[in-house]
């Protein structure tokens, strides 16, 4: 299971609200204002599901902590 992944797991209990704001999040990688606006007065909630995590993440340099 990737990390995505266990994000839509474990935010099945949190707030719509919140499942939209990660949704957000891992679509477009930030909350622009509008965002931030739209989940203030929420109306038309879409909560992260797994159909809006990618299946692969496309290969990045391994990270390694020196200190």
């Amino acid at each position: 299971m990737t990390v995505l992944e266990e994000l839509v797991e474990w935010s099945q209990d949190r707030p719509a609200w919140q499942r939209d704001a990660l949704r957000r999040l891992v679509l477009n990688g930030d909350l622009s204002d509008d965002d931030i606006r739209t989940l203030a007065e929420p109306q038309d909630i879409v909560p992260l599901k797994k159909e809006h995590v990618p299946e692969r993440v496309a290969a990045a340099a391994p990270v390694s902590m020196r200190r």
